[in-house]
């Protein structure tokens, strides 16, 4: 199998791994893009967070995550499930957990 050329995969990644899009991990847990593909040793790595939520920011395998070609919750807050501390405690709790985390 040909190795993995990083910056092509960075380039590709571009249009679709955007800041304030959403993106499912392979367990389909919803995350938000903070930062646009960039080359972490041998990964295209990116910066992810439970929607809506700083302090929740991971570095993850941008090629471990699907892009939902979506926008970011924050219009949503406070509408529905959104902003509650239920959702937050049941996020964090699986933020290790994310199949894709690079920092672990």
């Amino acid at each position: 199998m040909p190795e993995l050329d990083l910056e092509l995969a960075q380039l590709s990644l571009r249009n679709s791994a955007k800041p304030h899009w959403l993106c499912k991990d392979m367990r389909g847990d919803q995350w938000e893009y903070i930062s646009y593909p960039y080359i972490l040793g041998d990964h295209v790595a990116i910066k992810i967070r439970v929607p809506g939520d700083p302090t929740s920011m991971i570095t993850a395998d941008a090629l471990l995550l699907d892009p939902e070609g979506k926008q970011c919750l924050c219009s949503e807050a406070g509408k529905d499930f959104y902003l509650t501390a239920d959702y937050y405690r049941e996020r964090h709790a699986r933020l290790t957990e994310c199949p894709a985390r690079l920092d672990k």
